[in-house]
């Protein structure tokens, strides 16, 4: 049995928002840490649960382990936050340890500011557009590099992010995901608290 203070209970710096088509993803990333994503059940498979094509050259069966595309962005790939996991992902590429349609994939431009995640996370923030919240910042003299009119999303495989041939990329998309993605996941958490059947 474990018992949690109830003060640490609630003083969490996030609940997962997931739905009942939704699923959590925990990978460790940066030693200790815990990197967290949410992704839609239809794009997770395996784990004794359903058999499910995830990228364009990935199949998850039911009897491998389970595994889900994992989002980060949209962002501008020639952007200066990007360049780092750019170059990274390009090294992997080139010794084949990734492999485009297997281990990832980039999705076509998409216009960020009707990004449905980053529009409720403004909402939350209580603004009722994102160009209210850029009006604002430009106000302060402030200009965040993912408000870019146009960028692309890239999804890993979370088995192979998670795998230690990975492990540096993995680390690389922690230190990267904070610039890249104003999704309410996108820090690294020292923990996570199992329930309702989740395990981290």
């Amino acid at each position: 049995m474990q018992i949690y203070d109830t003060y640490l209970l609630k003083a969490l710096d996030v609940k997962l928002p997931y739905d009942v088509d939704e699923e959590p993803v925990f990978l460790r990333c940066l030693g200790s840490m815990l990197c967290i994503w949410v992704s839609k059940s239809s794009r997770c498979g395996g784990g004794g649960r359903d058999q499910r094509q995830i990228l364009p050259d990935l199949v998850a069966t039911a009897a491998g382990p389970r595994r889900c595309a994992v989002q980060v962005g949209p962002f501008e790939p020639e952007g200066t936050a990007a360049v780092g996991l750019q170059q990274l992902m390009g090294e992997l590429v080139q010794r084949g340890i990734a492999v485009e349609g297997r281990d990832f994939v980039w999705h076509e431009p998409v216009e960020l500011r009707m990004s449905p995640t980053l529009l409720a996370r403004l909402a939350e923030m209580g603004y009722a557009t994102a160009e209210e919240y850029l009006a604002e910042r430009a106000r302060d003299g402030i200009m965040n590099e993912v408000f870019a009119v146009r960028g692309k999303s890239l999804e890993f495989d979370s088995f192979f992010l998670a795998s230690k041939e990975a492990e540096s990329l993995l680390d690389e998309v922690a230190r990267a995901r904070p610039r890249l993605s104003q999704d309410p996941l996108r820090q690294p958490f020292h923990a996570a608290i199992r329930c309702l059947g989740w395990r981290a």
